[in-house]
């Protein structure tokens, strides 16, 4: 016999529900301040509303607008097929029919029952929109764990990827870079193989170097000739014309210095008496005698024969040591010790006479009490030679 109406108990079990109008996936007041517009719908009093998204999960489930959210009355309450415990069981399925996001979706209730509304944490799935069957990756399938899975394709150096919605494409390809060369946006450097060799040109210079298969010879632009026998050729930051060195430096006297690597730095040192000074703007390194008055000859030296007239002047201050080896030093004609024939002995004052000891030495004391006048020491005082008296 065919039914004349339909009877609670036979729909009491279905697992669809009646489509809402949005969902909400966000946490949101449910009572007092309801929103008045989710996920780019305006809601209206009576829509359903699917609530997903409660930080308290047993507040989710179907919802009634009851009050349009209008500063903070807006009111939801939930609707009469979701509103008791028995109404809504695991794997319930909801259809959504509006919405930015979430338009034409489906959802499932994946918590398992037995479930007690008000009480029970209900967690809601996207259950189908659309869909790829399967999707690879070079060969290795890429296979969703739930309908929400999300398969995200991300670029890498010189890798550009493109969607496209309307055709259901996505374009992988190169950027920056192409078969023959490549480009940083000012610039290129253009890559040729021919025959084994290589030729590369930069900025649309042609012929910057090329590398041949009969012994990697680098020819060119470049300015480089020869072999290369390295594993690697490295720049100091400057690109290869930043590269000059010496293939070595020998020093007289001693062994040639060789580099160990590119980074190893030579240092010229001074000693005593000797000033290095560097000069970058020439590139040159000078040694000179330095400071002033600074003795070249050290004390107590064997000078050897000297047969070169003297013709600079140094002051000797006073000799204090006897003589006991003679040499020809030429004609001495600078002034502190003989000038023309004349003997020149050192001036002093009453205040700087020197130390008296040993005796025999003769001085010119120019401010003594009785008048300028020479001395002697007896090795004890200086006396003045005209009367013997004590210098005062």
């Amino acid at each position: 016999m065919g039914l004349t109406r339909i009877r609670a108990e036979q729909i009491s079990d279905i697992d669809y529900k009646q489509a809402v109008r949005v969902i909400t996936l966000s946490d949101v007041t449910l009572s007092g301040g309801a929103p008045a517009t989710v996920d780019g719908v305006n809601l209206s009093a009576g829509n359903r509303v699917l609530v997903a998204g409660q930080s308290t999960g047993s507040q989710n489930g179907l919802y009634i607008v009851q009050t349009v959210g209008a500063g903070s009355n807006g009111t939801w309450i939930r609707s009469s097929d979701g509103n008791a415990t028995g109404e809504i069981e695991a794997g319930m399925i909801v259809m959504v029919t509006e919405g930015d996001i979430y338009k034409d979706t489906q959802w499932k209730l994946t918590t398992n029952d037995p479930i007690v509304i008000g009480t029970t944490p209900l967690v809601f799935e996207q259950n189908s929109a659309y869909a790829f069957g399967n999707i690879y990756a070079n060969g290795t399938a890429v296979l969703a764990n739930a309908v929400g899975g999300t398969v995200t394709l991300s670029a890498g150096d010189n890798i550009a990827i493109t969607g496209n919605n309307t055709t259901k494409t996505v374009t992988i390809g190169v950027t920056g870079i192409s078969l023959n060369s490549i480009a940083n946006g000012t610039s290129n450097v253009t890559v040729v193989s021919s025959g084994g060799n290589v030729t590369v040109g930069v900025g649309g210079t042609s012929n910057v170097a090329v590398f041949s298969t009969g012994g990697a010879n680098v020819t060119g632009t470049l300015g480089v000739s020869g072999n290369i026998t390295g594993g690697n050729i490295l720049g100091n930051g400057a690109g290869l014309s930043g590269i000059n060195a010496f293939s070595s430096i020998a020093v007289t006297g001693s062994n040639t210095l060789t580099a160990n690597s590119i980074a190893t730095g030579l240092t010229f040192t001074g000693d005593t008496s000797i000033v290095v000074t560097a000069n970058t703007s020439t590139n040159t390194v000078s040694f000179a005698f330095g400071g002033t008055g600074e003795s070249i000859f050290a004390t107590g030296g064997d000078m050897g024969l000297v047969t070169e007239v003297v013709v600079v002047s140094e002051d000797l201050g006073l000799v204090t040591d006897p003589v006991v080896e003679s040499y020809d030093l030429g004609s001495i004609v600078t002034s502190g010790v003989i000038v023309a024939d004349a003997l020149i002995v050192p001036t002093y004052t009453v205040t700087t006479l020197p130390p008296a000891n040993p005796q025999a030495q003769i001085i010119f004391v120019s401010n003594e009490s009785g008048g300028a006048v020479l001395a002697f020491s007896d090795g004890t005082n200086w006396r003045r030679c005209t009367d013997r008296a004590i210098v005062t």
